[in-house]
């Protein structure tokens, strides 16, 4: 996969979290595993807390003839970001078809969850902060995660089995801290096998990007 075009001004203007070590280690793990993804043939992508859009317009990019891709970010400016970042990589409409559709929400309280999502995407907020509820609007929210980086990690988790198809994976960005070892325990009460995907070392921690399905498929 190509890595996409993004708007760097329109990104600090917007004040949203400009693509990172955290960013490229989930797009080349998404490259790596394009072909597995490929072979559960995906209806429908979702990528929760974009930010700039790229991770969505790069999937868009490879699969825009076979599934409808939805971003969605409580930050209304993340929101406008991808949409550009959409435009700017020509995954926005052919016709009347959307590729990607960006929605302003919270996590998959948009979505009804009836087991129908093909692949969910998730960089989520994972530095710990001692209070989560100071940072609560702006850039802030593209990092801070509480306690050990896994309030919203957590608050995702228990609702993945009733969105998630059959034979559908979840995509995890996780940090060393946030308790990798927990987080396989975790997924598997809520129906789920994991694996490391790919991880990186930059400089101050250690990058995981985490595979999931369902133990049922």
């Amino acid at each position: 996969m190509e890595t996409p075009k993004w708007n760097t001004k329109l990104l600090s203007a917007r004040n949203v979290y400009e693509p990172a070590e955290d960013t490229f280690l989930l797009l080349d793990a998404l490259e790596n595993d394009i072909e597995n993804l490929m072979k559960i043939n995906p209806h429908i992508i979702l990528e929760i807390g974009p930010g700039s859009g790229i991770i969505i317009a790069a999937l868009a990019s490879v699969l825009k003839s076979r599934v409808q891709c939805f971003a969605i970010d409580i930050n209304p400016d993340a929101c406008i970001v991808t949409r550009n970042t959409a435009e700017l990589n020509n995954v926005t409409v052919n016709n009347t078809k959307k590729y990607v559709e960006v929605l302003n929400g919270n996590l998959l309280k948009a979505f009804q969850l009836r087991e129908s999502i093909d692949v969910i995407i998730f960089n989520p907020p994972y530095v710990r902060t001692v209070n989560i509820e100071t940072f609560v609007e702006g850039i802030s929210q593209s990092w801070a995660g509480g306690e050990n980086g896994r309030k919203i990690i957590d608050d995702l988790l228990p609702v993945l089995s009733k969105a998630i198809s059959l034979n559908g994976v979840f995509y995890l960005v996780a940090v060393s801290y946030n308790n990798i070892e927990d987080l396989f325990t975790q997924m598997k009460v809520f129906g789920f096998v994991g694996k490391i995907l790919k991880s990186r070392q930059v400089p101050g921690e250690l990058l995981y990007v985490l595979k999931f399905k369902k133990t049922t498929s």
